[in-house]
């Protein structure tokens, strides 16, 4: 995905502390109401993520690049080890309250970390999921056959 690029931009984002603390307010509630809770807490942060996105892709725009579509550790063949990496160089901890755990995972959880590359050239579109990966020994690969 990076192939064509001189450069990337590095995304975190969160929620913060206090969705954590929602969530868990609502669990000993209601497990319906927090899987709810749960579902909307994951859109807005990816809400958050693509208007980044947009920003950054109309900054980059006037300068004549382009940018790839935002992938996050733990995709495909990007392991999630990448997380940590990219939660130091932006210093997430102390800025934006991101942590990890051992096992990368982020605390808090309604949080994001993603690689956008930029490019000279317009990159196509790569949701195409199973169909281009070559991951083949993935968990949750279609049958693509």
């Amino acid at each position: 995905m990076l192939s064509d690029c001189r450069s990337a931009v590095l995304l975190a984002a969160t929620l913060g502390a206090e969705s954590e603390r929602m969530l868990l307010r609502e669990q000993s509630r209601s497990a319906a109401d927090a899987l709810i809770l749960d579902a909307v807490l994951s859109a807005a942060v990816e809400a958050v993520c693509d208007e980044q996105e947009e920003r950054l892709r109309g900054e980059f725009a006037e300068r004549s690049l382009f940018l790839t579509d935002r992938f996050s550790p733990g995709y495909g063949d990007f392991s999630i080890e990448y997380q940590r990496p990219i939660v130091q160089m932006l210093d997430a901890a102390k800025k934006i309250g991101l942590t990890l755990t051992d096992s990368c995972m982020m605390v808090p959880s309604k949080s994001v970390t993603a690689v956008i590359g930029i490019s000279e050239t317009s990159l196509p579109c790569h949701r195409q999921g199973c169909e281009i990966c070559t991951k083949t020994d993935c968990l949750y690969r279609r049958n693509t056959a």
